[in-house]
């Protein structure tokens, strides 16, 4: 058997800052586990993931060294989402944008923030299992997976409850690849806890969403949306996914649902956003010949559009 699976590549650049004059860095996920040090005001750091239960601790290292700092109190650092530069790059990296070449609408600049971790009961224990020395223990995996195989709702739980860890620290690591395997993985035995059905379902949906695949993202928030048709989650990433094929009135709709489940400040700016597009493209006026077509603002000269038009056609036909 293989021993434990080591990321292929890692996050380089800060995700957070240090908010507290003084926040304290601990071995554990515990204020009772062994002191590893302590971060000051303003310093960058990464966070390569984080598990919240009754407490949300985050683990964290610095952006010059590749060995883990310890487990910090994730309140005491300023988050930012994953940002998504280009379809299909294959990179994920710091910032609050998703950008896709596939899209004039995925181009601009909106915050599209991950969904929220879920945790149960016994979900903090098994991902320190899975989970240790910054790397996925794929042994603990297969003997996870064994158990699942007596039926046991427990034991398909703890499972799916593993490979749901390890798809977020994968994605946290920056392997997106790695992260769907697992996500996908967890589905399998996540059947018997709609909980966490939903989560890997949204995870996967993430995923898909800013590699530029609003499809695929699509399917399983349709998926999602079938076991939890009240979930702002879905209706927030189904907004995105809409947003991104021009697809703008379903946009609006499944935006303006998931306000109502929960209102949120990123999906309000969106709202607003759409609005002033909508108010600056029915400024524009368009003009078209045989092989041009241009658009303008409509207090521009019509008389000069139609000049740039012809001016083209002519050029065009001098070169066939």
């Amino acid at each position: 058997m293989a021993g434990p699976l080591r990321p292929q590549s890692a996050i380089t650049v800060p995700n957070a800052t240090v908010t507290p004059d003084i926040l304290q860095v601990y071995s554990e996920m515990a204020t009772s586990s062994t002191p590893a040090g302590s971060l000051k005001k303003g310093e960058a750091v990464i966070v390569d993931f984080e598990i919240k239960t009754t407490e949300n601790w985050c683990s964290v290292r610095l952006p010059t060294q590749p060995a883990k700092l310890g487990f910090v109190r994730c309140e005491g650092l300023a988050r930012q989402p994953l940002r998504f530069e280009g379809a299909r790059t294959g990179s994920f990296v710091h910032g609050p944008v998703i950008s896709s070449q596939t899209s004039r609408h995925a181009a601009k600049d909106l915050a599209v923030t991950p969904p929220p971790l879920r945790s149960a009961n016994g979900y903090v224990e098994i991902q320190r299992q899975v989970i240790h020395e910054d790397v996925i223990d794929i042994n603990k995996l297969a003997s996870l997976e064994s158990a699942a195989k007596s039926g046991s709702p427990l034991a398909m739980t703890r499972a799916a409850q593993g490979h749901y860890a390890a798809g977020n620290f994968e994605l946290s690591r920056n392997s997106p690849d790695q992260a769907i395997e697992q996500f996908q993985a967890a589905l399998n035995f996540a059947s018997k806890d709609t909980n966490l059905l939903l989560a890997n379902l949204l995870s996967l949906a993430y995923v898909h969403l800013v590699r530029g695949e609003y499809g695929a993202a699509l399917e399983y928030l349709d998926r999602g949306r079938k076991i939890a048709p009240n979930s702002a989650a879905v209706a927030q990433l189904s907004g995105w996914a809409y947003y991104a094929l021009d697809r703008l009135p379903e946009a609006v709709s499944e935006w303006k649902r998931s306000q109502s489940i929960q209102p949120s400040p990123a999906v309000a700016q969106a709202l607003e956003k759409i609005q002033r597009d909508a108010d600056t493209e029915s400024g524009f006026r368009e003009g078209q010949t045989r092989h041009f077509s241009m658009h303008y603002q409509g207090n521009a000269t019509p008389q000069l559009a139609t000049e740039i038009l012809r001016t083209l056609e002519d050029d065009f036909r001098s070169l066939e």
